[in-house]
């Protein structure tokens, strides 16, 4: 029979196994729930990367499009101030992603982003 304590300490067991593969790929292995029957379980574990180098990727990519652009990192629209956050060129009417202060994101056109 297979308690929920049984199924942690093998989710813990497994955890420390992988302990290599997650310094040989560099990403980082946790837990993710699972599912307990009496006689058996099926363990779920999560994969994320430890390397900010996709951040920063991403943040290389967006300052190249600004600049290919014209566009600023932040505009001033209706007295507010936005932060582009992504530029998608087959949006042909709305193509500039950006966020509000509050966090609620809007799509605008490149002459409302200027």
């Amino acid at each position: 029979m297979i308690t929920t304590p049984i199924a942690r300490d093998i989710q813990n067991a497994i955890l420390a196994a992988v302990a290599q593969v997650e310094e040989r790929f560099n990403v980082k292995i946790e837990r993710a729930g699972g599912r307990i029957g009496f006689d058996e379980a099926t363990l779920k574990f999560k994969v994320t990367s430890a390397a900010p180098q996709a951040v920063t990727a991403r943040t290389d990519s967006l300052q190249r499009d600004l600049q290919a652009m014209g566009l600023k990192p932040t505009f001033m629209s209706r007295g507010e101030q936005f932060t582009v956050v992504k530029i998608v060129p087959s949006r042909h009417k709305f193509p500039v992603l950006a966020r509000r202060a509050d966090g609620k994101m809007f799509k605008f056109t490149l002459g409302a982003a200027r």
